[in-house]
């Protein structure tokens, strides 16, 4: 740009300086745009922070340039351009959606710069001669990167990465919300076969890690575990769902702890319906788990779970049942020790040997306590099954009742 006017170099500076001023403003100008254009944020917030991220980086790489710090020679895709090509492929998204965000970019980006551009300028001549400048430097430099870009794109598509994190969420809800699809259509749209055997998995993520090392994790443990491609999708900012298919009746599938993640299991089940029960069972199986606190790196299956989900249903009628029960043990132990014993002692199939061994205690503790539990509770037998059911319920309903099956329990 040394051929320009000094008028026409000065006002680039200034335009440069002032753009700088409101990078803030024009970052949410250009995000908006573009999700507009190529909306990402269906398939997960890590998407739009992966765009975010690239946004940034490029509105400082066009400051740095028109600015004289930078030559357009010198540009090559940075770091988080690279990142977000990957993660469009990793998405399942096309290469047309890449070259779309970039074009959509630069065309908001060349107008948001013009408008600063023309306030600078001194009379139209300048603006007209800064403007072409400056247009040819923001064309070359989306120019110069994007084929390196889409092949960093169609790279990172062909080593068939584990995630489908799905641009294709409008079609998992429309199944999931029971509405009439077609089978064969939604499983090409979703590169996912649903007319066969599923097994859902339910996950939340409980670490710093970043969206997308938290999906990966996840889906990574269930490739492992199943050999299969899964289908996986964020239903919140620290949920994933993941399904994988089997052309027969999978015998019991076995998924390892996830470091950072409190994880649940659907039973298998076939076809659309089975997509979906095998989905309700593993949310069903993680709220449990969730409430019962069992901490990240625990696997439970909804199988080993089932009748205490359906007796939990119903919160509020749990809750007063639970208080019914076991509040005369309640207000005689306010440490819970008591509940805790049962829990223990049902655990171990009533060997209070094996119990008093766990909770650290004298076998004659142990006698002492389930003794207390019957005279206090009015049980004729610890295996009454009010009595069963309340203390298998107690963890979940009562906040400050110690659950010795909440730690490090995996239920495996």
């Amino acid at each position: 740009m040394s051929e320009l006017s000094p008028d026409a170099r000065a006002a680039i500076r200034d335009a440069a300086r002032a753009m700088a001023s409101r990078l803030d403003e024009i970052h949410g100008a250009v995000v908006a745009a573009t999700l507009e254009r190529v909306p990402v944020d269906a398939d997960g917030s890590h998407l739009v922070t992966s765009l975010s991220d690239m946004v940034t980086a490029n509105l400082m790489a066009f400051i740095a340039t028109v600015g004289g710090r930078l030559e357009v020679t010198a540009h090559e895709p940075l770091p988080e351009e690279r990142k977000w090509a990957a993660n469009l492929a990793r998405a399942g998204r096309e290469p047309s959606d890449l070259l779309a965000a970039h074009r959509t970019i630069q065309a908001e980006l060349e107008a948001q710069w013009r408008r600063g551009l023309r306030d600078q300028a001194s009379d139209l001549e300048t603006f007209a001669d800064a403007d072409a400048a400056t247009a040819q430097v923001l064309f070359q430099m989306v120019d110069r990167v994007l084929p390196e870009l889409m092949a960093h794109h169609a790279a990172t598509s062909a080593s068939d990465p584990p995630v489908i994190a799905l641009r294709r969420g409008s079609t998992i809800r429309s199944l999931l919300a029971g509405h009439d699809v077609d089978v064969a259509e939604a499983s090409a749209r979703l590169h996912y076969e649903l007319d066969r055997w599923h097994v859902a998995l339910a996950a939340r993520v409980t670490d710093d890690a970043t969206a997308e090392e938290q999906l990966e994790r996840v889906v990574g443990a269930v490739r492992a575990a199943t050999g299969r491609r899964p289908l996986a999708t964020r239903a919140g900012s620290d949920v994933i769902h993941v399904w994988a298919g089997f052309d027969g009746e999978p015998e019991r599938v076995a998924i390892p702890p996830v470091a950072g993640a409190v994880v649940a299991l659907g039973r298998a089940a076939r076809g659309l319906d089975g997509f979906r029960r095998s989905r309700h069972e593993a949310v069903r199986a993680l709220d449990l788990a969730i409430d019962l606190g069992r901490a990240p790196g625990t696997v439970t299956d909804y199988a080993e779970v089932e009748v205490l989900s359906l007796l939990y249903a119903d919160r509020p009628q749990a809750r007063r049942f639970v208080d019914e029960v076991l509040g005369p043990l309640i207000e005689a132990d306010a440490t819970g020790a008591l509940v805790t014993t049962m829990e223990v002692l049902y655990d171990e199939h009533l060997n209070s040997a094996r119990a008093a061994e766990r909770l650290g205690v004298h076998r004659n503790t142990i006698t002492y306590r389930l003794r207390k539990v019957l005279e206090l509770t009015g049980a004729s037998h610890p295996l009454t099954l009010r009595l069963r059911v309340a203390v298998a319920l107690a963890p979940a309903v009562l906040s400050g009742v110690p659950s010795p099956l909440r730690r490090g329990s995996t239920d495996r």
